[in-house]
């Protein structure tokens, strides 16, 4: 059925949740033709109370999903449940930047059914946001680590090209980090049988099609605001957890690796990436162009978060091998 699933996965999101359940009520868009699914993982704060409210406006289903220690196993379960063939996975940090993002997002999957997905071309950018969420949004991407193995899931702010859609063909070379924060996956291109609570993950599942030829997105020129909410230190923190849980724990059940130990490729990244951090030249002139690109002081702390991060991420490593 035609129509837009929005698949927001939820644990205490009060902070959060108000906002992006405002963004999406806000859009020009036949209500009658879009569903919100919130697999809840166990909340003990006002994030029902907060469902439940807008329920009023929009039509939302709240699941007690269980499973809170699994983000991606209660993701899987509101693909199941979902009735429309457009899946937009929101975290529940994400906000819809404009009233037409979704009639904006949605056009080009209508257009071209070879299209897996649609993803935006940026995080949305401005200078009442965080330091950090700032810094995010200039580089693209969850971490500077992402960012130099070319594999972020969104443009820097120094890419000013102004093509309102582009039609990209992936390979398993340069597959990006694509699945959620409002990526809008067609739903019937996914084999959901196959899958499981522990094999799914959002990159995984599009990385998988590409062994049967079906590589093709939309990268559209709009935005979405990821506010993470964090200072830089819990930051730290959750992306150290983060790849600990995902990238360490369950390296046996993941198919997509942000660095894949049996490509040279990948390890030239990752080298280059160490070496570049640590002489800091390469990051200073990056954060330099980045600044003239988009005048923000926080480009000049790119240098030291790479430092932090090859730090956060050695020590995760380290301590998984003993």
């Amino acid at each position: 059925m035609k129509g837009v699933s929005f698949i927001i996965t939820t644990l205490n999101a009060q902070r959060s949740l108000d906002k992006s359940l405002s963004s999406i009520s806000t859009q020009k868009f036949d209500k009658s033709k879009f569903e919100v699914l919130i697999l809840d993982g166990g909340s003990t704060d006002q994030t029902k109370n907060i469902a439940q409210r807008y329920s009023k406006i929009i039509n939302i289903q709240f699941i007690s999903a269980g499973m809170k220690e699994n983000q991606e196993g209660r993701r899987l379960l509101g693909f199941n449940k979902s009735k429309f063939d457009y899946i937009c996975i929101l975290d529940s940090d994400n906000y819809l930047d404009q009233d037409d993002w979704v009639s904006q997002m949605t056009r080009p999957l209508d257009n071209n059914p070879e299209l897996i997905a649609s993803y935006t071309k940026y995080y949305h950018y401005d200078l009442t946001q965080t330091l950090f969420n700032r810094y995010l949004a200039l580089i693209g991407g969850t971490d500077p680590v992402v960012y130099y193995m070319g594999k972020a899931d969104r443009q820097p702010w120094v890419d000013t090209s102004l093509n309102q859609v582009e039609i990209l063909k992936f390979d398993k070379s340069n597959f990006p980090t694509l699945g959620s924060n409002g990526t809008i996956i067609r739903k019937s291109m996914i084999n959901l049988k196959s899958l499981t609570p522990e094999s799914f993950f959002h990159t995984d599942i599009l990385y998988d099609l590409l062994d049967e030829g079906k590589n093709t997105y939309a990268r559209v020129n709009t935005k979405l605001l990821h506010d993470t909410g964090s200072t830089f230190v819990e930051q730290i923190i959750r992306r150290y957890k983060y790849m600990n849980l995902h990238h360490l724990k369950m390296l046996a059940q993941r198919r997509y690796k942000i660095f894949d130990s049996q490509k040279s490729s990948d390890w030239m990244k990752l080298l280059n990436f160490i070496f570049i951090t640590l002489t800091l030249v390469i990051p200073t002139i990056d954060a330099i162009k980045g600044y003239f690109k988009t005048r923000d002081f926080v480009w000049f702390l790119h240098p030291v978060y790479c430092f932090i991060y090859l730090f956060s991420y050695g020590y995760a490593v380290i301590k998984h091998d003993r």
